[in-house]
């Protein structure tokens, strides 16, 4: 969690590969703990489009080669990938499964 604004972010780890969720727009700490544990960033997941903050999953797709995700009613923008409802994304032994949160619109 960020002290200023409250934002939590998500890093989650399975045998090789790392994810990221909602990363912040200053990614070296995220470079770092990655290259610490010896993973492989698999992807970037943005759980919302973020008018709050900037996020910094463009800067991680072009220094890890990752996919970006957003959610089933994102628009395809920056070569982002939307996921569909019930959709997984394996990470390691772990399947990250899309659930939309009904009364939300991203």
């Amino acid at each position: 969690m960020t002290g200023c604004l409250s934002i939590y972010s998500y890093y989650i780890e399975s045998g090789n590969d790392a994810f990221l969720i909602d990363p912040l727009n200053e990614t070296d700490k995220y470079d770092a703990l990655i290259k610490q544990r010896g993973k492989k960033l698999k992807g970037v997941f943005l759980t919302h489009y973020h008018a709050d903050y900037i996020a910094g999953h463009l800067e991680l797709k072009k220094k890890h080669n990752c996919e970006i995700y957003l959610g089933p009613k994102a628009l395809d923008t920056f070569g982002i990938k939307v996921m569909k409802e019930g959709e997984e994304i394996k990470v390691g032994d772990v399947k990250l499964k899309v659930i939309h949160t009904p009364g939300h619109t991203e």
